[in-house]
């Protein structure tokens, strides 16, 4: 059910009334009795309670918080059973003019000074209204029910507060509200209780595939709004017609030009660009996932969204048969459908004439990955991606995120990428428009993490079996070094009885690393990686490119690995899903050849999404986070363009293919477009070439320390 009554303290029986029926709650209680605020129940550190009142909701206990680490809680003379519960919500107001920072403290061991395994949620309110601040002190594995990210739990705004890990819920001892201040804060607090979200997800998605528990100014209530959307869109795109730069500037002079080709150019302070053939200077700004349709499951699960339509009626074409991860499974794309309605059934061409239109309105000048083979042409430059995922000889490596790695050893490697990217590109290679191809995306290279993680690849090969093309590799390269076992067992602290021994382990794997050993495995890295760019490159000459080779779009990724294929691409790529702080920006600077970031994006769990990774909490947070990135990037010198992921949000419901549900989107599911992330584009877009002429490696608050890896 959407809301039990399950509410054992009396107190919380008036509060129910002031929370939204969409509330996805199954069972809560009330945590504790704020009118005995003052007495001996609670535990006040450096706070005053200034007054208690009982207004309609419950008890309210004002609190004056004296300083930093001031707190306000409860110690429980013994443990506490909460395991049938998983959210802590609160109601704070800040009676102050600045926002607070507060912690909020769960211990789960008897000793006061005793953190182990401690819940620690840290989260700021604003002065102002007052706003539930919802801790998730164990999170539901969304997974079993389609998801990779759970609905919001209150149909109000939250403030929600994440820390990951299992807690053990059946062991608290203690809670605390900590202020993280220095200055005197005054706050409300009221309505505390323990709930557990409900994982019934009736009804979850109306008939325009929208959240249903919440509403928001641009949510569509009937057909009819889509007609008002549109037409408050083509006056808005009439005013803002964009900079006319989708094949290059006019505002900053190449130095050196060459026709005919994409080139990477510098200038005199430094500062590199990407050239369009046309001679014109190039940064790009991408947009990944430009499609008119993205299907959701629906099979097994219509209890989900609102009736839907008739599989042999207006919207049949919605409907699909897709393989998803849990089976061959009819699905439905509502972004299909509400573009039927806003542009007609025959929705193609005028909405391909609009998404042009925003497109140069935006700033946007290059179509990024995933994208309809409709923008694939003479109209804008374009980015592909291809792949040796086919390749049947793969070495596996012990930390493998999305599967294992193409064997570059293999005999068969280079001759197998040059017919399958000569497939792959026949129609594209000869498009002037055509920046650049991807190879590959996010290999399992290892990380920067730990010593185990850094040498991933050289552990996949000294484990594999004997036939392995990349352990033969391995194995010649440490006796062409060390001449005899003895020399090696020597350098490594070994005892290996032969290259034989060696070459036929398939358990052993070093427990401590000595200095031999990491310089082995850092060469054996660093040449893996130069094997595979540099045959991947021959190939795409053998396809008949004549663009760019933008390189494996590295998630992870280690020193070695991204020193060997350097050589042999044109532009390093990393997918970064990071706020600007968190950017090893100075690292990027020092590369050997120049850099894009082709995928990064800020998801937003408000309004109608559920967030996803880099997460903020309103549409302003977002679009200031794409600010504070884009900002910093073209500072930069050696930054050559972004690509933002992805055009629309991925359904609630998740997409078909990996169930992924984030609020990614420059547009919504009903194809209205955020204007706070719009508008952050087109200021950037118009000034974008003449700053990054005289970029200077400065951002706020560039960060000196090496990252240690690219991933969230």
């Amino acid at each position: 059910m959407r809301v039990t009554a399950h509410i054992l303290a009396a107190a919380m029986l008036a509060a129910t009334a002031t929370f939204a029926h969409g509330d996805r709650i199954a069972k809560q209680i009330g945590l504790c009795d704020l009118s005995q605020a003052s007495g001996s129940l609670f535990t006040r550190r450096n706070t005053t309670v200034l007054g208690i009142t009982k207004p309609v909701g419950g008890p309210l206990a004002s609190l004056s918080f004296g300083g930093n680490l001031a707190s306000f809680g409860q110690d429980f003379s013994s443990a506490h059973d909460w395991s049938a519960y998983n959210i802590v919500d609160m109601v704070l107001t800040d009676k102050g003019t600045t926002p607070l920072n507060f912690k909020y403290i769960v211990q789960f061991k008897s000793d006061s000074g005793d953190y182990t395994n401690a819940y620690i949620g840290n989260f700021w309110i604003n002065p102002g209204s007052p706003v539930h601040v919802t801790c998730f002190l164990n999170q539901d594995d969304p997974s079993p029910y389609g998801f990779e990210f759970l609905n919001p739990v209150l149909s109000a705004f939250s403030v929600e507060v994440f820390n990951g890990g299992k807690h053990p819920l059946n062991t608290t001892w203690r809670w605390r509200l900590s202020y993280q201040g220095t200055n005197t804060a005054k706050v409300d607090l009221t309505q505390m209780r323990l709930l557990r979200q409900s994982l019934d997800f009736t009804g979850i998605c109306d008939a325009y595939g929208q959240y249903t528990d919440r509403s928001w100014a641009t949510k569509v209530l009937s057909q009819s709004d889509f007609s008002a959307r549109k037409s408050a869109e083509s006056t808005d795109l009439a005013a803002h017609p964009g900079t006319n730069e989708m094949t290059g500037t006019t505002k900053v002079t190449n130095p050196s030009p060459q026709l005919n080709k994409w080139a990477v150019i510098t200038n005199s302070n430094g500062s590199k660009y990407l050239q369009h053939p046309n001679g014109k200077l190039f940064w790009s700004v991408g947009l990944n996932g430009i499609n008119d349709s993205l299907a959701t499951p629906v099979q097994g699960r219509t209890n989900y969204f609102a009736p839907l339509p008739s599989s042999s009626g207006t919207y049949a074409s919605c409907y699909s048969t897709m393989g998803t991860s849990m089976g061959t499974k009819l699905s439905y794309s509502f972004r299909k459908q509400n573009l039927m309605m806003k542009y007609g059934s025959s929705y193609k061409t005028p909405w391909l004439a609009n998404l042009k239109l925003r497109l140069q309105s935006w700033g946007i000048n290059t179509v990024g990955i995933d994208s309809t083979n409709d923008l694939l042409n003479t109209y804008i430059p374009f980015t592909m991606d291809v792949d040796a995922n086919g390749f049947g000889t793969r070495l596996k490596a012990p930390q493998q995120k999305w599967g294992s790695l193409p064997d570059p050893y293999s005999s068969s490697f280079l001759s197998w990428c040059q017919s399958s990217f000569k497939s792959q590109l026949a129609s594209y290679v000869g498009n002037t428009n055509l920046m650049g191809v991807y190879v590959d995306n996010e290999l399992s290279w290892g990380s920067m993490e730990s010593t185990v993680d850094r040498y991933n690849v050289a552990l996949g090969a000294l484990v594999a079996p004997s036939t392995q093309p990349a352990k033969t590799a391995l194995i010649s390269i440490l006796t062409t070094h060390y001449g005899t076992i003895t020399n090696l067992n020597t350098a490594w602290k070994t005892s290996f009885s032969s290259w034989s021994a060696l070459t036929s382990n398939t358990t052993w794997k070093p427990t401590t690393y000595t200095s031999s050993m990491i310089g082995d495995f850092y060469n054996f890295d660093t040449q893996f990686a130069a094997k595979y760019s540099s045959q991947v490159r021959s190939a795409l000459q053998s396809a008949g490119l004549k663009s760019l080779y933008l390189g494996c779009r590295f998630a992870d990724y280690t020193d070695e690995v991204v020193a060997g294929v350097s050589p042999n691409v044109d532009i390093l790529s990393f997918n970064i899903y990071r706020f600007y702080y968190d950017i090893p920006w100075t690292y990027f600077a020092d590369l050997k050849k120049p850099v894009v970031f082709s995928e990064f994006g800020y998801t937003m769990r408000a309004w109608g999404t559920f967030g996803g990774p880099a997460v903020m909490a309103s549409s302003v947070g977002r679009s200031n986070a794409l600010k504070q990135l884009l900002d910093s990037a073209i500072a930069q010198k050696n930054i050559v363009g972004v690509s933002y992921y992805c055009y629309a949000d991925q359904p609630i419901t998740g997409r078909w293919s990996d169930y992924e549900n984030g609020g990614f989107g420059l547009t919504d599911v009903t194809d209205v477009p955020y204007a706070d992330s719009i508008n952050v584009l087109r200021n950037f877009t118009a000034s974008m070439y003449t700053t990054h002429a005289t970029a200077s490696n400065v951002a706020t608050g560039l960060p000196q320390a090496r990252a240690i890896s690219a991933a969230p």
